[in-house]
């Protein structure tokens, strides 16, 4: 299973590097990519994986009123993503995330430009 995380940090310099390292941080160990600045696609294996990660950041969120906005989107346990990436994104969002098309033949670089 895997789903989209981003956030956005309304303080900038050092505030904004240390919020967002501890946003990243609970990422730690688990498989991700980075879509963007700040957006991730995450795999986990349960849903209470997600439930904690979901408190872990609200409560950072809490603690910073007014400087933290994040989003989750839901669980999803396939999909194929459509965007305009470097290749290994690509690869990295269709093989170790499982995610994008069942067979990888040389159509699938249609997508990938």
């Amino acid at each position: 299973m895997h789903f989209i995380v981003t956030w956005e940090i309304f303080i900038l310099g050092e505030k904004w590097d240390e919020l967002n390292d501890t946003l990243l941080g609970f990422l730690n160990g688990y498989n991700i990519v980075k879509l963007l600045k700040t957006t991730y696609v995450v795999r986990i294996d349960t849903t209470e994986d997600y439930a904690k990660l979901h408190h872990q950041w609200s409560d950072v969120a809490e603690a910073n009123p007014g400087n933290i906005e994040f989003v989750m989107s839901p669980l999803m346990k396939a999909g194929q993503y459509a965007g305009y990436f470097r290749q290994e994104k690509w690869e990295k969002l269709t093989s170790e995330l499982g995610t994008g098309h069942e067979h990888h033949h040389g159509h699938d670089h249609d997508h990938q430009h």
